[in-house]
């Protein structure tokens, strides 16, 4: 799911932008080739949108709803400080030998971990202070996790949320139920006096929080 990009545009802003990771070209071609929905992987320039705010943020933990083939997982491990770690969430074990294969190729594996189950009944059993959460699970549940997590989320940490404009959808008068959540989403994330946010308007939309209180 994205919204229109020039192609010309696009590859102008990959060739001039630093290199990807050497592995994430297998690990965006597996994600093609051998996931269920291919279209919602992170692509080239918002896994390293996701790998840079990493970075910037120097987390010690970081909370991750939906795997699917860990290319988002990858980007956003490499910005852990010395022994920081990233808990992973994902639904889908059937997906389990893809991830450690790509976690391992990237180097990353004994960063992750990665948990198989439903998001709602793993999140209670997460205690750990929040650097970045990072959501591109259920849609309908983001404000849920959303509500389950903001006190464990650390003043100055992110809230990152992916496909928040659904298409564009977002902005149709006559908008489908997950558009309609998506929009209430976006709508409450900006109604909170405890975050500053910002929506990207690339591919399917990227939804920024910063708390600061």
């Amino acid at each position: 799911m994205s919204l229109n990009l020039d192609p010309l545009i696009r590859r102008y802003c990959e060739m001039l932008s630093s290199p990807d990771l050497p592995i994430m070209d297998s690990v965006e071609r597996a994600s093609q080739l051998k996931t269920p929905k291919p279209q919602d992987a992170s692509d080239p320039i918002q896994g390293r949108i996701l790998r840079l705010l990493s970075t910037l943020a120097k987390p010690k933990f970081i909370l991750e709803i939906g795997t699917m083939s860990a290319v988002a997982t990858i980007n956003l491990a490499k910005g852990l400080v010395e022994r920081g770690k990233l808990t992973s969430i994902e639904y889908n074990d059937d997906l389990q030998p893809l991830i450690h294969e790509h976690l391992t190729a990237a180097g990353v594996e004994d960063k992750v971990n990665v948990i198989y189950g439903i998001a709602m009944d793993v999140i209670p059993t997460i205690k750990d202070p929040i650097d970045i959460l990072y959501i591109d699970a259920a849609k309908r549940e983001y404000k849920a996790y959303v509500e389950l997590l903001i006190d464990q989320v650390n003043t100055g940490g992110l809230i990152i949320t992916d496909n928040v404009l659904w298409k564009g959808e977002v902005v149709n008068s006559e908008k489908s139920t997950m558009a309609q959540a998506l929009d209430d989403f976006n709508h409450y994330i900006k109604d909170r006096e405890d975050l500053e946010s910002l929506i990207i308007p690339y591919r399917d939309g990227l939804s920024i929080s910063r708390k600061i209180l």
